[in-house]
């Protein structure tokens, strides 16, 4: 199977093209109804999404890389990693391994001093072969 790991494009969010279909292995997802201006205005808040596409151009595979500023040590960035996403019969095959790679090298390539994630505790072993390591505790708020 060969894929290549790329920027999410707006010929991306076409439904035939899998984006939100592999989004959904995290949750159930709904395009939004204007998906390309959704894409516009999440880059213009220093958001990446990359996605795993394959050679017929189908997404199996995305990931979030947050950017924030930070005013503690000079103003350099911070990297946040959300939203790792494989498609539903695709797991297992390295896909997610390489959008980590892929994530943690554009947040080194921004000029990040860290690069951070939440996960759930049956994934700590999946991103400590990803090279990340248990720090702290996470907590938050739902609304």
């Amino acid at each position: 199977m060969n894929y290549a790991i790329r920027h999410l494009t707006n010929a991306d969010l076409e439904p035939a093209k899998g984006y939100f279909e592999t989004l959904s292995n995290l949750k159930l997802t709904v395009p939004p109804a204007n998906a390309s201006g959704w894409l516009e205005s999440t880059e213009a808040q220093g958001t990446i999404i990359l996605v795993a596409a394959l050679d017929d151009g189908n997404i199996v595979g995305s990931i979030s890389l947050l950017l924030e500023r930070k005013f503690l040590r000079g103003g350099v960035f911070a990297g946040h990693i959300e939203d790792v996403a494989t498609r539903a019969g695709y797991e297992g095959k390295g896909i997610g391994r390489a959008l980590v790679a892929a994530a943690v090298k554009s947040a080194q390539d921004a000029g990040c001093y860290k690069v951070i994630l939440d996960c759930d505790e049956k994934l700590i072993g999946f991103y400590e072969k990803c090279g990340f390591t248990t720090f702290g505790v996470a907590m938050r708020k739902d609304f």
